[in-house]
Formats: structure tokens, sequence, C-alpha cells
């Protein structure tokens, strides 16, 4: 019985390892298992297909906590003060062509883009020292006004309470006069911006062909009256519009030559003054039409023979004031014309028995002057 059982599992083993070896040769099975064994290895080979692989998740790198960020800052709304312009054309040849208008920046573009021009900024020039003058803005900025004119006067001279028989009073209606004025800039020539608005100034005014008599009398004297003054001005503006200060020496003189064998040498006081004047002029310019309007205080420091030979304890003060307008004729050139007045007033104390007595006098001038101003 041992030897059989073992006969029986070594014909079993044979019977395993046969066909193993069969495998590597020509097959000896039936049709029906090699159908069977195709078919099954089919199936095998489809499951092997449409099983997946597991995907293989990414490694996740631990990255350290950022802070929060701050909410931005809100903008502050504007309201919009201009229309939107049109849309953009991409046709223009502005964006084009390369030789555009130089204005078409990057800023420009991204603002052309949202649809919507930059606010455009003119340059205004500041006008030129010329043409603040040239339209009768005060001839600030000339470096040299002329006014050359002719002046029809007046002079009424009289005492105030006169107490001995030898003091005259004097009256003229009418006293042909020519002169005229000028200022002079020298710093606007310079190029001294600085101070090219302070100046001199200066003026000169004879009488002509004046001569005077006494109430009926058939002798005509020579009549010498002149006044003159020189100084320093400084104009300040007022938009269009001028004001100047006027610093200056001046004298006004009206003297009769009378002989000192006529007996009316005794009873006329001839005067020439001397004095300090400050004042002000102011220019109103409305177009090409201007008001003149002025006023100075005229501080006297001598009276010439009035205060030597009659009233040696005499003071007098002084002041004058004149209206009127202008008109631009061309660009350079105005017509003018104005009424000035003038007015002198004496103090008198005289001593007891004194040949001449009176409390005071008053010197009045006036006159109507017609014109022209050049300035360069």
């Amino acid at each position: 019985m041992p030897q059989l059982r073992i006969s029986i599992a070594l014909a079993t083993l044979l019977g395993l390892v046969a066909p193993a070896q069969a495998g590597l040769g020509p097959t000896s099975r039936s049709p029906a298992a090699q159908e069977a064994a195709t078919a099954q290895d089919q199936q095998l080979a489809r499951r092997k297909k449409t099983k997946k692989k597991p995907a293989k998740k990414p490694a996740v790198v631990a990255e350290p906590a950022k802070e929060p960020e701050p909410p931005p800052a809100e903008k502050p709304k504007t309201e919009a003060t201009e229309a939107a312009a049109p849309a953009t054309d991409w046709g223009s040849p502005d964006w084009a062509s390369p030789t555009g208008s130089t204005s078409t920046s990057s800023a420009s573009s991204a603002d052309r883009l949202l649809g919507s021009e930059p606010a455009k900024v003119e340059k205004i020039e500041e006008p030129s020292k010329t043409s603040r003058y040239k339209r009768a803005a005060g001839l600030g900025g000339a470096a040299l006004i002329l006014r050359p004119g002719y002046t029809g006067a007046g002079r009424n001279y009289a005492y105030a309470d006169p107490r001995t028989p030898n003091l005259r009073p004097y009256k003229a209606m009418f006293i042909s006069m020519v002169g005229g004025s000028g200022e002079l800039y020298p710093a606007v020539w310079a190029g001294l911006s600085i101070v090219d608005d302070i100046g001199l100034r200066g003026g000169y005014w004879q009488a002509i062909g004046l001569k005077s008599s006494t109430g009926g009398g058939d002798t005509d004297y020579t009549t010498t009256f002149s006044a003159m003054d020189v100084g320093l001005t400084g104009r300040f503006h007022l938009g269009d519009s001028l004001l100047s200060l006027n610093v200056s020496y001046g004298t006004l003189t009206f003297d009769l030559a009378v002989p000192a064998s006529d007996p009316l040498a005794e009873q006329v006081q001839n005067l020439a003054y001397g004095f300090l004047r400050a004042g002000l002029d102011f220019r109103l310019v409305l177009d090409r039409l201007a008001i003149l309007a002025g006023g100075a205080y005229r501080h006297v420091l001598s009276t010439g023979p009035l205060g030597d030979d009659f009233f040696p304890s005499s003071s007098a003060l002084g002041f004058d004031a004149h209206l009127g307008a202008a008109y631009e004729l061309l660009g350079f050139l105005e017509l003018y014309g104005r009424g000035n007045f003038v007015q002198f007033i004496h103090s008198f104390d005289p001593r007891d028995g004194a040949a001449y007595a009176a409390d005071g006098a008053t010197d009045l001038y006036w006159g109507a002057e017609l014109g022209v101003a050049v300035f360069f």
C-alpha cells in the first residue's frame, strides 16, 4: 500500500509538469480548451486597460502665514466738471502716424482710452512794457514821456484887511503861456525791472507877450510870469490805471519891470516863490479815455521881494489841484486837456507904524491847459 501511494503521487506530479513543459512547444490542447483559454486572456486584458491607477496627490508645502494687508484707501469722489469727450477714432492720424501731434503722450493716450480728454491750459502771456502804456494805461512802462502844451491862465492877487494905501491888488483874466512837462525813467532802458517805475520829472511854463498897466494908465510894464519844477516821481500800477507820487522843488515868479523912478515901484510887490512840492496824480483808464486828477501841497521856502522888502515877518503856504481827461489818438500819442488851480496864502505880522500893513494876502492862479503826450 505504501508503494502504491508513492506511485500515484509521482504520477500526479509528472502530470502537472508535463503541461508546463508543453507550453514551450506545440500545443496539444483540445479546440474547446484552447478557445476557453483565449477568451479568458482577452477578458484579463480588458480589465488591465480599464483599471486606473490612483492619482498621486501633490506634495503640500507649508507657507508662512501672511499678515492681512490693509484695505486700500477710498479715493475722494469728484464731480465731473467737463463733458466727456467724443469716443476715440481709432483711425485718427494721431494714432496711426508717428508724425502726429507731439502732445499725444502716454498720459493723454490713457485719457483717450478712458473716453475723456485732459483739460487744456491756455498760457496767458504777461503784457510787455510797450503794450502796458500804449493802451492808455497811465503811460506805465514808458521810458520817456513828453507833454508839450498851451495854457490860458489867470491871476488874482488881493490883500486881506489892507491898512495902508500903498498896497495894490493885481488881476489878469487871460495870460497866454507855453511850455510843457516830462518824465524820464532810465531804469526802463537799462532793463532794471525792480526800479523801472522810479524816475525824474520836470516842467517849465512861460507867459508870452504879457504886459501890465494901472487902471486907466497909458504905460505898459513888461511882466515876467514863469513856473518850473524838477524832482522825483514813482508810479504804481492799479490794473490799467496809475497812481503817481511826486516830490520836487519848484519856483514861481511874477515880476513887473517898473523903473525905480516910477511912483508905482513902491506899490508893486513882486513875488518869487521857492517851494517844496509833494503830491499825488491819479489816472483812471476807461478804454481809450482816461480821467486825470491830482493835487499837491507846496511848502513855501521864500517869497522873494514881498517877504524880503515889504513884509519881513511873513509866512506862506500853497497847494494845487488839477482835473482833466486824455484820449488816445495813436499807440504812442494822446491828446489831453485839464484845468489847473494854484493858490498861495500869506500871513503878515506887520509892526506898529510899518510902511506896509495888512493881515495877509491870497495869490490865486488858474488855467486851462491843452496839449499832447508823446511816450517812448
